[in-house]
């Protein structure tokens, strides 16, 4: 359901054989982390914690500390995660992209090429300096052509977060966008007996320190995420809406 943005190399390290990953949000205020056993019947969190983001480490998205973010890391997960433990992180943030476009009936790696020059329609910065990815889906009955979603995130923003987790002794695997992976943890499970909700558009809000995010999903897929300039540590009394990830194109050349 969601892509993948491939996380920067980090330098080799042994890999860890305790059966567990651990997941990580490095947000402006909190850094928030959880360790996930994994087994052939079902996930587990073995551990959770909260931590305070060292002041100033983390901007947009963008980890601009990632020693210092990456001990905070240390020190939350204290013993529940031995060195060398894969991690997979999620990032948001005012340019990061998701969009739904029209794409004709091409294999996947013929799409991803694609997918760049589509994004630099829409991206507010240089798309050279972006990961981009896209997620096609079945194709319309009766027609050929398909849509599918673009998404993009600035490439320091993919590669601070795998530093960080480099920082702190983990293995990064991957980053992810923040809203699939809130849609994908709160539709997980069984279908429901009686599907009431599944053909429903379902509103999501992720309250964060400084920014925070607002995802609609329908049939257990994300159709629209925005970002707004508001959250918990802002001394203003409401929010200001800032498009963030369905931006309007660049006019034409």
């Amino acid at each position: 359901m969601c892509p993948i943005l491939e996380s920067a190399p980090a330098r080799p390290r042994s890999r860890a054989a305790c059966g567990c990953c651990v997941g990580l949000d490095i947000g402006a205020g909190a850094i928030k982390v959880a360790v996930v056993t994994r087994s052939e019947r079902s996930d587990q969190v073995g551990a959770a914690a909260v931590v305070a983001t060292p002041a100033g480490a983390v901007s947009d998205g963008i980890v601009s500390d990632p020693q210092a973010v990456g001990q905070a890391i240390r020190g939350a997960l204290r013993d529940t995660a031995p060195p060398g433990t894969g991690t997979h992180a999620v990032i948001s943030g005012s340019k990061t992209l998701l969009r739904w476009i029209d794409v004709p009936p091409l294999p996947h790696d013929e799409l991803r090429q694609s997918a760049r020059v589509q994004a630099e329609r829409y991206l507010s910065y240089p798309v050279e300096e972006a990961v981009v990815d896209i997620v096609p889906t079945a194709p319309a009955e009766g027609s050929g052509a398909s849509k599918a979603l673009l998404v993009a995130a600035p490439a320091r923003a993919v590669a601070s977060h795998a530093e960080a987790a480099d920082a702190a002794g983990l293995d990064p695997l991957s980053v992810d966008l923040h809203a699939f992976a809130v849609v994908r943890a709160l539709t997980s499970g069984p279908p429901r007996p009686n599907g009431l909700w599944r053909t429903h558009p379902m509103g999501y809000l992720s309250i964060g320190a400084t920014a925070s995010d607002f995802y609609i999903a329908r049939n257990w897929q994300l159709q629209f995420a925005r970002s707004i300039a508001w959250g918990g540590a802002t001394n203003s009394p409401g929010p200001s809406p800032r498009p963030s990830a369905c931006p309007s194109p660049k006019p034409s050349r």
